[in-house]
């Protein structure tokens, strides 16, 4: 949930360093897509969601440690700095949780 009033400094993260590190995942075939929803209204708990399309959760558990290695190589960003964005970042969102979900194609 993005904080009242923070809304240009969470869409500059997004549009920098989400979207970097996003499109590493995507290029080193960590993660097949992603998007990033807005809600219309700001009644709901949520008003912003990361959606990440994988190959499947195996291949997420899989990947994990190497996709991991792979954006610390191209970004530079190590835990500890890691974690310094993410205090950073409390400061203008919330993270209300994170949830795996499969799709349903029907046929």
């Amino acid at each position: 949930r993005i904080h009242s009033g923070m809304d240009q400094a969470y869409l500059e993260y997004l549009d920098t360093q989400l979207k970097k590190e996003s499109e590493i995942s995507i290029k080193n075939g960590f993660m097949k897509s992603y998007k990033i929803l807005r809600a219309q209204d700001d009644d709901s708990s949520w008003n912003m969601l990361i959606l990440r399309e994988y190959e499947s959760y195996a291949s997420l558990e899989k990947n994990e440690e190497k996709a991991d290695e792979a954006l610390r190589q191209a970004t530079g960003i190590d835990d500890q700095k890691g974690m310094q964005g993410y205090m950073e970042r409390s400061k203008v969102r919330e993270v209300l949780g994170t949830k795996y979900m499969r799709e349903v194609v029907l046929k």
